[in-house]
């Protein structure tokens, strides 16, 4: 095969590759050429969704079909969306090209409570009705009021419509929200948005018959300049912030579609970036964000998967220490460049009692709380398992988990020591030719003779044997009062971490330097 087929092979694969995330849903490799120039950003949605929005321009607004023609010129700078609950209204027969058309046909009608529907074609529907017989009486009246010019019939609103208006409270037009519409300023402006204001047009949409989710459609561009100072503050040196925006750039593209089943690409909350729209915008994270754009960071001609943290406390971490997949890229590197920087280092106690409820709030289930020990660390110093010893057992607490369970403020990373109230590890001693001491149990390993590791929580009962007698091995299970987690850094620890990142760019290094030291083996292009 030649060399050029191997690669081509390689590619193909590549393409396909399979890379499990943190919420544990599947994502395929990405690459520069799948980065759309707009993107769906959730505001509103799920429990958050709105009953009504308020949407306001420093110019007029218009109706138009998503990236499409313009369908309707409001006519106002301020309307406010609302949910069509009305069971039945009456439809005047036909339909019309245009909005104005059908503006102009209620005008020579003269029906007040007549306006305009678009549902793909613009029609005229004429009030709401609590059922279909009190629709079809109106109808009927309203034939004979025209002398049978016009015919009238009751129709069933679509669970999913939603009318605007304008101040006054009249309906100026309702729509279909499956048909894809979005409302903008016609000249461009920001649109407010219940009081914040967003670049880019707004989609309003009701999903199976509910509330309003609001979307911001924007360019991928636009959309950082709302991101990177909501990650990393805009005041920070631009050589970091424009490492930032590629970071966040990269983690958009792959993270596109998470949202599809609730009508929108990416969330504005921590689940995906924090966004904060126009109103988040900084000078210098803008001038970071055009200075890199359609830039990305790549492995293999990949995108990579750039996750960062707040502050590596001097050590980053492997991907499959902290979540499932091992990434190249994601290799643990020294960073003395957060050192000295918030978080660096933190200390936590919580008492039996406190651990108990924390526990028990996340369903790990072993009665009353005797015992807590650190089992396995990294390479790089983080816990990956962390045993909770019970009256009715133990449990093994996982990686990123651990955080999970303690409370993510709480617990800021998992790069901590643990020391009971007394001072100890764990109350486990040993005596040595130097008399009784503590023994750390994250170190300290308890093997089977067939080379099997039995589990500290499980080991009383256990027994040892030589030549001529056999002995029952037994812990203390007696609770320490308090537990202290002395640790380092803030977040996950994979990545770059920011704090180390405005260090080095305050000591000069460029932000091709920044992503190189913290993700392995890639390419800027």
């Amino acid at each position: 095969m030649s060399k050029k087929l191997i690669r081509a092979a390689l590619a193909a694969a590549m393409a396909l590759t399979m890379l499990i995330l943190p919420s544990g849903e599947v994502s395929y490799a990405a690459t520069r050429q799948s980065a759309p120039e707009y993107i769906n950003v959730g505001l509103r949605f799920g429990s958050s969704a709105a009953h009504s929005v308020n949407l306001s321009s420093q110019d007029e607004l218009e109706a138009s079909e998503t990236g499409g023609k313009s369908l309707a010129d409001l006519g106002e700078e301020q309307v406010v969306l609302t949910k069509d609950t009305a069971p039945y209204h009456i439809e005047l027969d036909g339909s019309f090209d245009t909005f104005s058309d059908a503006i102009s046909e209620l005008r020579d009608m003269d029906i007040e409570e007549g306006y305009a529907y678009y549902d793909g074609s613009w029609k005229i529907y004429i009030g709401s009705y609590s059922s279909s017989d009190d629709a079809d009486t109106y109808a009927q009246e309203l034939y004979e009021q025209f002398g049978g010019k016009y015919s009238f019939e009751a129709v069933e609103a679509q669970g999913r419509n939603i009318n605007v208006s304008a101040g006054s409270g009249d309906i100026i037009m309702s729509y279909d929200t499956g048909k894809g519409v979005q409302l903008e300023s016609a000249s461009g402006y920001p649109v407010s948005v219940d009081g914040k204001k967003y670049r880019g047009s707004i989609i309003c949409k009701r999903l199976t018959s509910g509330d309003i989710t609001v979307i911001n459609r924007v360019r991928l561009e636009e959309y950082l300049y709302g991101v990177v100072p909501k990650e990393m503050s805009g005041s920070w040196p631009v050589e970091a912030l424009k490492a930032q925006a590629i970071a966040a750039r990269n983690y958009t593209v792959i993270s596109l579609g998470k949202h599809s089943s609730q009508g929108f690409d990416i969330c504005n909350t921590t689940d995906c970036q924090v966004y904060g729209g126009y109103d988040s915008e900084a000078k210098n994270s803008n001038a970071a964000v055009d200075a890199t754009a359609g830039r990305f960071m790549t492995y293999d001609g990949s995108l990579v998967q750039a996750f960062y943290h707040s502050n590596s406390g001097g050590m980053t971490e492997n991907s499959e220490n902290v979540w499932s997949a091992k990434l190249p890229y994601l290799r643990g590197v020294s960073d003395e460049f957060s050192l000295g920087a918030p978080n660096d280092s933190w200390s936590v106690a919580l008492s039996s009692d406190q651990l108990q409820t924390l526990l028990a709030g996340s369903n790990v289930d072993i009665g009353d709380l005797k015992g807590v020990n650190v089992t396995q660390k990294s390479d790089n110093g983080r816990v990956i398992e962390l045993e909770v010893v019970g009256s009715q057992g133990s449990k093994t607490i996982q990686k990123e988990s651990i955080r999970k369970v303690i409370g993510y403020n709480t617990l800021k990373s998992t790069y901590f020591d643990l020391q009971t109230s007394a001072g100890a590890q764990q109350g486990v001693k040993v005596i040595s030719a130097s008399g009784i001491k503590s023994l750390d149990t994250s170190q300290a390993k308890v093997m089977s003779y067939a080379g099997d590791k039995i589990s500290w929580g499980t080991i009383s009962g256990t027994f040892v044997q030589n030549s001529t007698k056999k002995a029952q091995f037994t812990i203390s299970q007696e609770a320490a009062q308090q537990y202290v987690f002395n640790g380092r850094g803030w977040g996950h620890g994979l990545g770059m971490s920011q704090w180390g990142a405005k260090n080095m760019a305050d000591s000069g290094y460029s932000y091709i330097d920044i992503l190189k030291h913290y993700y392995t083996g890639v390419e800027i292009e």
